[in-house]
């Protein structure tokens, strides 16, 4: 799995994570800045954060063994 951006009309496909593990549950940061997502890690899943054009992903958790998911606030 993979983060994409896609226009609304259809076109304009834009891969945003390049990792090749299967990134899941992405959701915007309040002002758009942001995409957060899930990426697996030892047993479970760490949250990441990467800028909303893709690219650079950073960790922000360090469990080993969460099994969460990001949440835009207030949705």
């Amino acid at each position: 799995g993979q983060i994409m951006m896609v226009n609304a009309s259809g076109g304009g496909i834009n891969r945003l994570s390049t990792s090749m593990l299967n990134d899941d549950d992405p959701c915007y940061s309040g002002n758009g800045q942001y995409i957060f997502f899930s990426r697996p890690f030892g047993f479970g899943r760490e949250i990441y954060r990467m800028t909303s054009s893709g690219g650079s992903p950073a960790n922000l958790t360090s469990f080993g063994a969460f099994s969460g998911q990001p949440r835009t606030p207030g949705l």
